[in-house]
C-alpha cells in the first residue's frame, strides 16, 4: 500500500502525479474527478484493476487520500487515525447504516447479485460520505459506522445515500430498504 504524507504545495502535486499515474490519467483529469467528486470510485476501480483487494482499510486509505487533496487539507501520517473533525472538544455525530433485511436480500437475488447490490450500496455510501466530509470508522457487512462533525451533516449524508438507493431500489424491486440513525456525543 502506498503512503502519502502532509499535502502542501509540492506534496500535493507529487500525490496528484501519483494518482493520476494510477489511474492512468492526466494530472487535469485527476484534478477534476476530485473536484467532481468522482476520484475515489477511479482510484477504487484502478486498484482493483491491478489485482488489490479492496478492504475497508484499502477504501479508507483511499477515502483520507482523495481528501488530502481538497484545498487546505493535510493526511495524517501512515498508521496515524486521522484527527476528529473539528479538533479537540468538538461535538461528533456517530451515524450506523444497515441494510434492513439483507441476509433475505442475498438469499433472493444469488450470491454474484447480492454482493453486486452490496457492492453498489458501499460505492453510494463511500462518495455521500466523503462529499459531506464524514469519515468511515467501521464497515460492518451490510451497513457502516461514520461520524460527522455535525448533525446536520450526517443527516444530509443519510438523505444523499437515500436518493441514489431509492432510484436502485424502483429499478430492483427487491433489493431492500436502507436505514441510517446515529447519535449525538461530545468529546
Amino acid at each position: 500500500m502506498v503512503s502519502i504524507g502532509g499535502q502542501v504545495g509540492t506534496e500535493r502535486s507529487k500525490t496528484v502525479a501519483k494518482v493520476a499515474a494510477l489511474i492512468s490519467a492526466s494530472e487535469s483529469d485527476v484534478e477534476q474527478l476530485a473536484e467532481e467528486g468522482r476520484l475515489e470510485r477511479a482510484v477504487l476501480t484502478a486498484l482493483r484493476g491491478k489485482g488489490v483487494k479492496l478492504t475497508p482499510s484499502v477504501k479508507n486509505s483511499v477515502q483520507a487520500t482523495v481528501r488530502s487533496l481538497k484545498p487546505g487539507a493535510a493526511m495524517p501520517e501512515a498508521g496515524q487515525a486521522p484527527e476528529p473533525p473539528g479538533g479537540s472538544g468538538a461535538t461528533a455525530t456517530i451515524m450506523f447504516t444497515d441494510i434492513v433485511g439483507s441476509t433475505g436480500i442475498m438469499e433472493r437475488l444469488g450470491d454474484r447479485e447480492g454482493r453486486k447490490l452490496m457492492s453498489l450500496h458501499d460505492d453510494i455510501v463511500r462518495h455521500e460520505v466523503v462529499a459531506l466530509d464524514g469519515v468511515v470508522v467501521k464497515a460492518l457487512g451490510d451497513g457502516f459506522m461514520l461520524t460527522f462533525r455535525s448533525v446536520a451533516r450526517a443527516l444530509a449524508c443519510a438523505v444523499a445515500i437515500q436518493r441514489p438507493l431509492q432510484r436502485q431500489k424502483h429499478r430492483r424491486p427487491n433489493s431492500g430498504a436502507h436505514r441510517a440513525f446515529g447519535r449525538r456525543a461530545s468529546a
